[in-house]
């Protein structure tokens, strides 16, 4: 990356980016060892990440994890560096801070899903008839791995274009470039590339407005309204075009037509006929009851109802059948989960090792849900912790979901156990790089069960983005079992982020 002018710099605001990317949250990865010690000495870690800039540093490429989005389908969520995560942010927040901000609330997301049902009834209170409506079908679709493919130069021109920032912009896509490896791509899970995602996608909607047609967008997912079943066809010709004209592709797995009365049922929750005359109260009510928390106490019923309902026979009568689970169920099992984690009630907890089998996107959700039960059934935690890492799991259980796992071992306490510790210590043989063999380290080092030479081996030949476990894996061991002043301080001396890891 070219160094960057100290004009520039003094716009930058790195510390309010070092102290946004501490209080981050990635919820597909666990969350990250340095967050708190970075949030602590934000100051600190700004000034190294300026110099860094200002030398012009190369950034580290980002590594892939590969976590699990259901059946064989897999999210490639990538981990950055700290620099490059403050960097990233301080950069795009600097050049986005006089645009449209990002708003993917849960009620902006409602104002997607009811969009349409309200256009088709106007503004006006009271009951009406769903054949009434102007729209007849509903088109919804979203793009194909949309971040993986946002063109570096589209979003160059198109930032120049909305802010002005032509310089600024550059040293953004300078830096893309080296963490992606590539002249295309946005890492996932990263409230800047959210954000610079928004302004990518905005040239498709646009394109698709000024074609007449009536567009609601959250994200990447659009629904479409149209006047009849042919004209369908044509938005779906429209949508497609705008894709491709900067990169992208729709998702046809994800592209349908449905009825109005069809979609105001999926959204509404009722028993509906184009004849069925339905008010805008109902969909009020309706997002009321799934957006909100509500009543801590009837959200807890409802979670305890939605799990009450879960069937694992093949041919079971359960309402949310696990070998045959679709989007709408596996969206009533998180919420559940979220609601058990928040309330931290344990009515859950002996469904857990069923669903971990069973439904692997829920491994972060569980994983959190065993961690903030831990301190009131810290035995029970330990004992489903015991199951979930049996040898009986061992062939069906992802390198994702271990590192979760190893994660929980580490802040629940759970590695005293000497067969626990061992299991841990297989899962770093298991992964010689990677998220995997960080938490690994990181864990084994916290009970004194690593040496020295292993971590600054790693710290020397793995990942910069993984870094920071095996620098705090040091510290960690260092606690536990003295290994030397000298040694510790050489590690210190090597850069400034191991001081400031070293020294918190």
């Amino acid at each position: 990356m070219e160094a960057v002018p100290v004009e520039l710099l003094d716009e930058l605001d790195l510390v309010a980016a070092a102290r946004a990317e501490a209080q981050a949250t990635r919820n597909l990865l666990p969350p990250e060892a340095w967050q708190e010690v970075v949030g602590n000495h934000a100051q600190d870690v700004a000034d190294w990440v300026r110099t860094r800039l200002r030398a012009g540093r190369a950034n580290s490429p980002s590594v892939v994890v590969s976590a699990s989005k259901g059946s064989w389908a897999v999210r490639p969520v990538p981990v950055l560096g700290i620099a490059e995560r403050v960097a990233y942010r301080a950069l795009t927040d600097h050049i986005l801070k006089r645009t449209v901000p990002l708003d993917r609330s849960p009620e902006s997301y409602a104002k997607f899903l009811t969009g349409p049902i309200q256009y088709g009834h106007g503004n006006t209170k009271g009951l009406r008839r769903l054949g009434d409506s102007p729209i007849s079908h509903i088109l919804g679709a979203d793009i194909a791995a949309f971040y993986q493919y946002v063109d570096h130069q589209v979003l160059r021109q198109e930032l120049a274009l909305q802010t002005g920032m032509v310089e600024e912009t550059d040293f953004l896509m300078y830096l893309l470039e080296e963490v992606q490896g590539a002249s295309y791509g946005i890492p996932q899970l990263l409230d800047s590339s959210d954000s610079l995602s928004e302004v990518y996608v905005r040239i498709v909607e646009r394109d698709v407005v000024r074609r007449g047609l009536k567009v609601w967008r959250f994200n990447d997912d659009f629904h479409i309204g149209v006047a009849s079943y042919a004209e369908s066809r044509d938005a779906i010709d429209v949508l497609s075009e705008a894709a491709r004209r900067v990169g992208l592709n729709l998702n046809e797995s994800k592209t349908y037509v449905k009825k109005f009365s069809s979609y105001v049922l999926d959204h509404l929750g009722v028993s509906v006929d184009s004849d069925t005359p339905v008010g805008l109260e109902d969909v009020e009510a309706a997002l009321a009851d799934d957006y909100s928390a509500g009543d801590p106490q009837a959200a807890i019923e409802s979670a305890v109802e939605t799990i009450n309902s879960i069937s694992t026979d093949n041919n079971g009568d359960g309402r949310i059948n696990l070998h045959h689970l679709g989007r709408g169920e596996l969206r009533e099992l998180k919420r559940a989960l979220g609601v058990f984690t928040r309330e931290r009630d344990v009515q859950a907890l002996d469904l857990v090792p069923t669903l971990y089998v069973f439904v692997p996107p829920l491994t972060p959700l569980i994983c959190n849900y065993l961690v903030a039960v831990n301190d009131q059934e810290g035995d029970r935690v330990a004992q489903i912790w015991d199951s979930l890492t049996s040898d009986a799991l061992s062939t069906v259980v992802s390198e994702w979901q271990s590192a979760w796992l190893v994660y929980v071992s580490r802040v629940c306490g759970l590695l005293a156990q000497p067969q626990r510790a061992d299991w841990v210590r297989r899962q770093k043989i298991r992964q010689s790089g990677g998220l995997l063999h960080a938490e690994a380290s990181l864990a084994l080092a916290t009970i004194g069960s690593a040496s020295f030479d292993e971590l600054d081996m790693a710290l020397r030949m793995q990942s910069e983005a993984f870094a920071p476990w095996y620098v705090l894996g040091i510290r960690a061991l260092n606690e536990a079992a003295p290994v030397g002043a000298e040694r510790v301080n050489a590690v210190k001396g090597s850069s400034p982020l191991y001081r400031i890891l070293l020294e918190a």
